[in-house]
């Protein structure tokens, strides 16, 4: 049961890491055409590919609940009623959601859903750290 559990984590952590290679040959790639193509540097290039592509796995990663307040109902004179008509529409399908069987099966895959991000943040960590240390 343990080795199986092992050699799981061990799948998932070789995909990461080819997800993070293939993601670090596409942004190389682009930041040499980039820089090919115009009068910037492959270093300022790098830095700002590598801020944008933290940005992006940043931006991408929240999961969760969605309770955010409808911001088109604020300026009408009923924005209390419509934002507690938002948040009963979502405490219903949350409510249904969890009656259903696979419900917790769908949460854990939405979990490791969550884990392929961090191909975007680790690879322009990468391209940051590069850029900095070894371009010059």
């Amino acid at each position: 049961m343990k080795k199986d559990r092992l050699i799981r984590m061990m799948k998932r952590a070789l995909v990461q890491l080819l997800g993070i290679i293939i993601c670090l040959a596409v942004s190389f790639g682009i930041a040499y055409l980039i820089h090919y193509f115009s009068d910037t540097s492959l270093r300022r290039v790098m830095v700002y590919e590598g801020f944008l592509i933290i940005m992006a796995g940043v931006l991408l990663s929240p999961r969760g609940n969605r309770s955010i307040i409808n911001v088109n109902a604020l300026d009408q004179p009923n924005a209390a009623q419509i934002a507690y008509r938002d948040l009963e529409v979502n405490r219903m399908e949350q409510e249904i959601e969890r009656q259903d069987t696979s419900y917790y099966k769908n949460f854990f895959s939405s979990m490791k859903a969550g884990a392929n991000n961090l191909t975007f943040i680790v690879t322009g960590t990468i391209m940051q750290i590069i850029a900095m240390n070894y371009l010059s």
